[in-house]
């Protein structure tokens, strides 16, 4: 169980660095509109996209009862990761 929570982990940080770098130009809107043509900004975000989206494909493969990682997360007093997790996985549904 601690290598799936691992996986929601390892989503979890991948998530928070792609929204702090939108973060860090206001809003996504204001990142899609003017930051995004800017040096290489698009090429980053487009990598902190595909980071994410890779360790949620990896939750998706390895994790078969999403209900007893949500569980374990509140067991192991990580509410907050546990709370992140059960969105996500009704959002999957």
């Amino acid at each position: 169980m601690e290598k799936q929570a691992d996986l929601a982990r390892a989503l979890a940080r991948a998530n928070n660095e792609r929204n702090r770098f939108v973060e860090q130009f206001v809003d996504f809107d204001t990142f899609a509109e003017v930051w995004q043509h800017v040096g290489n900004n698009r090429e980053e975000y487009d990598k902190l996209v595909n980071k994410a989206s890779d360790a949620l494909n990896e939750i998706k493969e390895k994790v078969s009862d999403k209900k007893a990682l949500v569980e374990y997360l509140k067991s192991i007093s990580e509410s907050e990761l546990a709370e992140r997790m059960s969105k996500i996985f009704k959002y999957l549904k």
